[in-house]
């Protein structure tokens, strides 16, 4: 019996086929659910062409109640429901009754196997496909790597593969420093160059061995959601895309996997492990996004995510200082008592870096696990420094691991039935990280270790007074490994976040740094995006000849510029919906090439999120720091367009600002591997780029270009459509998004009135303004002269901005 729904463009089906969702020229298509066991071993594959079908309107949590189908067999079912813009559907395993399903699709041994703690993964397979070669009533779906000749051997590396003219996928990796980004065509995912070292960076949502996808060398796996999109104008495919993921990572990590043929198939999947007998997974997703807006497929799954997690507005975007970068583990009192003198000499005192963080970062404590006993180059404890960081008008900020230890820690001595252990019984391994230490892991699972926490935190933060936490290597909490009590990995990780919360407050900030993302939601007010950044683009290691490609060809873990830009574009719509973003620390340091360094301070500024530096403030020149501060106060509005090409990495990246000015957009154009950008202009635009304060005249129909730029290197320019009959503020030196520092703007007959304000002090302050009637436009109250630098545009040199702001006004 067919069974049909519909929501707005959406349609799902079940018949004899199986099940189908389609939209606007594409279709999903899929009729099996596959269950595996702790090893990977498939136990059953369940037909839901032959389950039991009822229409119902189902309630997702946060989202509300939408039409639905309950597919159901012998203890499970799959409930779906249909909203406007996407699928949703969760599976339940239902604890074995007394009675036995005597059907054949389900007997009394699978029903047992299927209610039994030993199914610990699911699957979800489905083919994507033009609606209009959509599957017939009755005609089945064949599933990729199983229909294979014994003759064929390695079917994978014979089959035709899509091509990047094809299709690419946007891939979501495991946790922070995970490889994120857009992959094209038929491709190796990158891993870790290093394993050994740091495989368990990297253990995230994996397919179950039995699933017979895992044998596709090229199989592309995106940890809690990914977006695979078709291009039209390259192949014959119907363009537009597919984004499946899950609203949340609290059952178990789960994620999308697609394969390397021509014709894309694809599979949902996800552990499915819990202490109790009947089992839920996690809500997936699934949604078609028609032509090429594939930011806005990115947006809607981010925006319901938020909304299933119950998520209030982000807090504020933390703007200080770290230790890091600049020292190391290499910290001890008296240097950290000096910087904070440093900052006021910088700029805080004169109102010219109005700074609110104060970081300490790793070195402070006498072994990693032993947080609450800092080493001997604190003499007094770090209360004294969180007293003096507050008392300078700043936040105290401290970094911890707080499921890490290692070996020699006093915690580890005195409780080793708190380490995490293997199935066997051995340590588990949690990789190795600088400064040369293996980590081990805490057992969250346990109650003794949870409150252990809690003391630690209570500690550092009620009694030390530090009200930012920065929390780092959290993967550590979710290695695999087998617990004190039989919780998924995403749980045991979800406990331990909750614990630091509950003994922390509400008011204190917390940033998860090394985590995996999906169980922080909700709890973190920011998550680390990206890799460690560096003042270099390639990663780079020990200089001994012959490794430096090894070091180099890395693009997940390994600290370097280009591993931060990557992720930090990849997962860019993430701030403001989930949590602030946090890029990493900003390098304005000289070591870094000037052009560079303003275009990593433009993907900061663009992507809305954390604005932290972290050089040496002794030897920082006055020159670079200007770069920090024309970023400040941070733009609350991540990009809206991150435009996803052939490129490894986005090279336009544009957001639509709105302010006292009017509408106007801020494009970054970035040559990442060198030459000339261009953005097509569908109208006539006035075009200012910031870090060059130039000025030039778009035509419609014509290009914005770069020139030719060095590699890794871009321009920031603010495109306003042209109004020929009115005054138009263009930019200017003082703030990034050349607008925001504008809060209001009255225009007269022969006069401008505006009022700046950036909440700092700028010294020499000038902006550029279109006037069309203006011959000789004058600044009142100052003898200056503008400058015209373009037929109607002008240049105004400005006293200087104070704090507190300045209304200005210009005759003509």
């Amino acid at each position: 019996m067919a069974v049909e729904i519909s929501n707005g463009n959406l349609k799902l089906s079940l018949d004899a086929s199986g099940w189908r969702l389609s939209s606007k020229g594409l279709c999903l298509t899929g009729w099996t659910l596959e269950v595996y066991s702790h090893d990977g071993s498939q136990i059953a594959v369940f037909d839901l062409r032959q389950a039991d079908v009822q229409r119902q309107q189902v309630d997702v949590p946060g989202l509300g109640t939408a039409p639905g189908l309950v597919i159901s067999g012998s203890h499970w079912q799959l409930q779906w429901a249909l909203s406007e813009a996407a699928a949703f559907f969760q599976l339940e395993v239902l604890p074995t009754s007394s009675s036995a399903d005597s059907s054949p699709e389900h007997s009394s041994s699978r029903s047992e196997l299927l209610a039994s703690p030993s199914i610990e993964h699911f699957c979800v397979p489905f083919h994507v496909d033009s609606a209009e070669n959509e599957l017939s009533q009755g005609q089945e779906f064949q599933r990729p790597g199983v229909e294979v000749q014994e003759d064929e051997g390695c079917c994978w590396e014979k089959r035709k593969k899509r091509t990047s003219m094809h299709s690419s996928m946007l891939v979501n990796g495991w946790q922070s420093f995970g490889f994120s980004g857009v992959l094209h065509g038929a491709c190796r995912q990158p891993t870790t160059t290093m394993p050994f070292f740091s495989g368990a960076f990297h253990c995230g949502a994996r397919m179950p061995e039995g699933c017979p996808y895992v044998s596709d060398p090229e199989l592309l796996v995106s940890d809690m959601y990914g977006y695979l999109y078709l291009h039209q104008e390259r192949c014959d495919a119907a363009r537009g895309g597919v984004l499946a993921g899950f609203l949340s990572q609290a059952a178990g990590f789960g994620g999308f996997a697609v394969t390397s043929d021509p014709e894309p198939h694809c599979v949902l999947f996800s552990e499915l492990q819990s202490e109790d007998r009947e089992r839920a997974s996690d809500w997936c997703y699934l949604s078609i996004q028609s032509g090429a807006e594939h930011d806005v497929a990115v947006q809607k799954y981010l925006e319901m995510s938020a909304k299933y997690h119950r998520l209030q507005r982000t807090k504020p975007q933390p703007v200080g200082w770290c230790s890091w970068y600049c020292h190391g583990p290499h910290v001890d009192e008296l240097l950290m008592m000096h910087s904070l003198k440093e900052l006021k000499t910088l700029g805080m005192d004169s109102g010219e870096l109005p700074l609110q963080l104060f970081q300490l970062d790793d070195g402070w404590q006498s072994a990693w696990g032993d947080w609450m006993r800092p080493n001997p180059k604190f003499p007094n404890g770090l209360k004294p420094l969180a007293d003096a960081v507050k008392a300078h008008g700043l936040v105290p900020g401290i970094w911890l691991a707080p499921a890490a230890l290692t070996k020699g820690s006093r915690v580890a001595k005195e409780h080793p039935e708190w380490i995490l252990r293997d199935d066997h019984g051995g340590e588990v391994s949690c990789g190795f990280t600088a400064p040369g230490l293996w980590m081990r892991a805490l057992d969250t699972s346990m109650p003794e270790v949870l409150e252990h926490v809690k003391k630690t935190i209570r500690t550092i933060v009620h009694d030390w007074g530090f009200r930012y936490l920065k929390c780092d290597f959290l993967h550590c909490a979710a290695m695999p490994a087998k617990r004190f009590r039989p919780v998924s990995r995403a749980k045991a990780l979800r406990l331990l976040m909750e614990a630091i919360r509950e003994a922390a407050g509400d008011d204190v900030f917390i940033l998860a740094c090394g985590a995996p993302l999906g169980p922080c939601i909700g709890v973190a007010d920011a998550a680390r995006i990206s890799a460690d950044t560096a003042d270099h683009w390639y990663p780079v290691g020990p200089d001994i000849w012959g490794t430096r490609w090894f070091f180099k060809s890395d693009r997940t873990n390994l600290p370097a510029a280009r591993n931060m830009v990557c992720s930090t574009l990849a997962r860019l719509h993430m701030n403001s919906r989930l949590w602030v973003n946090d890029p990493d620390c900003l390098h304005i340091r000289k070591e870094v090439d000037l052009a560079e360094a303003q275009t990593l301070a433009s993907v900061v500024a663009l992507s809305g999120g954390s604005v932290i530096f972290s050089d040496d403030l002794k030897s920082l020149p006055k020159d670079r720091l200007e770069i920090l501060k024309a970023l400040l106060p941070p733009m609350e509005i991540p990009a809206a367009e991150v435009h996803f090409t052939h490129e490894e990495i986005p090279t336009k990246v544009v957001t639509r600002l709105t302010a006292a000015v009017g509408s106007w957009r801020l494009c970054g154009l970035f040559a990442w591997q060198g030459g000339e950008v261009q953005l097509a202009m569908d109208q006539e635009y006035h075009s200012f780029e910031f870090w060059s304060c130039t000025y030039q005249r778009c035509r419609a129909g014509g290009v914005l270009s770069t020139g030719e730029l060095k590699p890794r290197t871009g321009h920031l320019y603010a495109l306003r459509p042209l109004e020929p009959d009115k005054a138009q503020y263009l930019g200017s030196n003082i703030h990034a998004s050349c607008g925001f520092e504008v809060c209001k703007w009255e225009e007269a007959d022969e006069s401008v009135c505006f009022s700046l304000h950036v909440k700092r002090l700028v010294a020499a302050p000038e902006v550029w303004i279109f006037l069309p009637r203006a011959s000789k436009p004058r600044l009142e109250g100052t003898s200056l002269e503008a400058a015209q630098v373009h037929p109607q545009v002008w240049r105004f040199a400005l006293p200087p901005l104070q704090a507190a702001g300045s209304t200005l006004r210009i005759d003509w």
